[in-house]
């Protein structure tokens, strides 16, 4: 039946649905070792299908390519005695000698996926399931297993053995979905595999278990989104009612993801590391391996959701049991792995995957882990190199693509094709962000919600990235996904909770301690907290007020209007160049030659249907002296009255004249 696809459907229709009530358990025991050159199966398998993907590349370039034909004539693989009637200058022998290695792949590959076929049999113990499915020994009550399994354990040393032996043989599997002689069975025996340890997942779910980092038990269902911020007034005034706030300074550690402890027939081998294996193979560097596994992917999550049931728009987490939701949660964890320590350049399939993967399953079961997929698009944003625009650009595109799929696409975007600034607040009317309600009502209709506490907490932080596309990602997720969608005062609410972590992100320190980039990254939060809550730091707030005087005293000095023998760090003037005095500030050449490293103006393409311009980024030096002008600019226009009414005595009297 593993190889059946008729009896596959079947398989998932008696064992793997939530209808089957009371819930059955499918038999699994722990046999003998693998007699069997597995491990050299696989590197036969991965080698069969490097060579096919790149004699399909080359074939395609040299049709593309109308310069280089070959008037050579080609031999025939079964006719190899014409290599000796014709002269060698006139026979095509490099195309033999192709063919021949081609042939003698394929054959190898065919004989190495029968050896991880036979193994998987003793893996998995197919080779006592009865052809027929209705003829497996189905005990309805758990209390009536029979346990005699898991009375004889394997040593942990086996069951790393067989876990390790089971994640190549699947590596294996999918490397066989390139090479086009054994394609078909390989895709076959795949969907039986994945198809047979989902429905072992939700036979067996009494023996999942959640645990967290120190491998305490915790409740399976603790991460359920109930401490998400809905719309609703009573939040106003109760905010902490739905859910906990990071308040005190307390970051904390991240909750348990991923993380199971596998008790019963499980602890004989760990069928979860299916999708490790997936998540591997959808981050190597060929761009054909990766693109056929995805679809795998796709295929396998279309027919287990169909048998959950679930629908994107109202996807429950207490649909599912406790089998399927490891299986989904190891799989969003293991891409999630894979992707932040995978190199940039190679990650776009995995970025694909994980946004397939939310599309599939639904809003509901993403915002469980909205914490931890936030925290990977950061990690990719800062893992992109500065001199690569199109990385950092991707980077971003993934990152819109997260915060959409679980906040929502903001009415401004619905409306625009083109988005010409993706973080600067709209002018706001009687404390109202104009549009907002009926753009909240659409959002509660859908089933989205604001960003939790810990997302925000984590935002907040990145708003003094030393690095300028994860600040910018910081600006438009606050804006168009918390600020956007509430009123004023709501969100100065909301804010509060967090005053202890912006005021350490960017009163901490003195300015003139800072290095030039962190300079840049404090200027540029405080700009976008005073644009965002300017009733929380207002213009006789002495922390703003003591900010503001340090650096025009710094820009002062780098001007030459004044000297301090104190200043020991770096300044920059007006027109960029740094140096620690005016004397050693080399303004003579009007270029900065590090900006040919930097991104430009960038168009991005975001929700499919939406481009956006991405700033560009300029140097340092340039950057300091044009936030602080926007720093200013805001301060003044969010505070009119108290700065321009202010007694020239007090400190803001004396920064304005500056």
């Amino acid at each position: 039946a593993f190889d059946n696809p008729a009896r596959q459907k079947e398989f998932l229709s008696k064992y793997a649905s939530n209808a089957q009530k009371p819930q059955t358990h499918i038999p699994l025991k722990s046999t003998l070792s693998i007699p069997m050159p597995v491990f050299s199966a696989v590197k036969v398998l991965k080698m069969a299908a490097l060579v096919e993907t790149y004699n399909f590349d080359m074939e395609q370039e040299r049709k593309s390519n109308n310069k280089f034909k070959c008037t050579l004539r080609k031999v025939s693989r079964e006719n190899p005695d014409a290599l000796w009637s014709d002269s060698p200058d006139t026979i095509d022998l490099v195309s033999y000698c192709k063919d021949v290695v081609t042939d003698t792949v394929s054959s190898q590959a065919s004989d190495a996926l029968n050896i991880i076929r036979s193994s998987l049999s003793t893996v998995l113990d197919l080779g006592e399931v009865p052809p027929d499915l209705s003829a497996l020994q189905i005990v309805a009550n758990p209390a009536q297993r029979d346990l005699s399994a898991e009375s004889s354990i394997n040593s942990s040393a086996t069951f790393n053995k067989r876990t390790k032996c089971l994640k190549s043989m699947i590596k294996g599997l999918l490397y066989a979905l390139n090479v086009s002689k054994v394609e078909e069975d390989a895709r076959i025996c795949l969907n039986g595999l994945f198809h047979y340890v989902f429905g072992i997942l939700h036979s067996w779910s009494d023996s999942i278990v959640r645990i967290d980092a120190n491998g305490s038990r915790v409740p399976m269902f603790d991460k359920m989104p109930t401490r998400d911020f809905v719309f609703s007034e009573d939040m106003v005034d109760e905010p902490k009612k739905q859910g906990s706030s990071p308040t005190n300074n307390d970051l904390g550690s991240l909750k348990p993801f991923g993380y199971f402890d596998l008790t019963g027939p499980f602890r004989s081998i760990n069928p979860l590391v299916l999708t490790e294996a997936l998540a591997e193979i959808i981050g190597v560097q060929s761009s054909t391996i990766q693109t056929t596994a995805i679809e795998f992917l796709k295929k396998v999550l279309a027919d287990t959701v169909k048998v959950v049931e679930i629908s994107p728009s109202i996807t429950t987490v207490r649909q599912m049991s406790t089998g399927q939701i490891a299986f989904y949660e190891s799989l969003l964890e293991a891409l999630c792995r894979q992707l932040v320590t995978t190199s940039w350049n190679i990650s776009s399939g995995l970025r694909t995957s994980i946004s397939l993967l939310i599309d599939m399953l639904g809003l509901t079961w993403a915002k469980k882990y909205e914490v931890e997929l936030i925290h990977v698009a950061i990690t990719c944003l800062k893992n992109a190199p500065r001199e690569v625009p199109y990385a950092s650009v991707d980077a971003f595109c993934f990152f819109i693509d997260i915060s959409v799929s679980l906040y929502g696409k903001p009415a401004c975007w619905k409306s625009n094709d083109f988005i010409p600034d993706l973080s600067t607040m709209r002018p706001a009317e009687d404390g109202k962000i104009e549009g907002d309600k009926e753009e909240g009502e659409d959002q509660k209709k859908e089933g989205f919600t604001l960003p939790s506490d810990s997302v925000i907490n984590m935002l907040i932080i990145e708003l003094a990235s030393t690095k300028h596309i994860v600040r910018l990602a910081a600006r438009c997720t606050l804006r168009n996904h918390f600020f956007d969608k509430v009123t004023l005062t709501e969100g100065e609410k909301r804010l509060s909770l967090h005053m202890a972590t912006i005021k350490r992100v960017l009163f901490t320190r003195s300015l003139r301690l800072l290095p030039l980039p962190e300079q840049v990254a404090v200027i540029e939060a405080l700009t976008a907290l005073v644009d965002f809550v300017p009733s929380m730091l207002p213009v006789s707030d002495q922390h703003l007020l003591a900010f503001l005087s340090e650096f025009l005293k710094l820009s002062s000095i780098a001007d030459g209007e004044m000297s301090d023998a104190n200043i020991v760090g770096f300044v920059v003037d007006k027109n960029g160049f740094c140096g620690k005095t005016k004397s050693s500030i080399y303004s003579d050449s009007s270029k900065h030659m590090s900006r040919i490293f930097l991104r430009r103006v960038c168009i991005a393409r975001i929700c499919d249907d939406s481009y956006a311009v991405i700033p560009e980024e300029a140097c340092y030096g340039i950057q300091l002296r044009v936030s602080a002008l926007r720093l200013f600019n805001t301060v003044i226009s969010r505070h009119s009255d108290g700065f321009f009414d202010a007694d020239t005595t007090t400190p803001i009297g004396n920064i304005r004249p500056h």
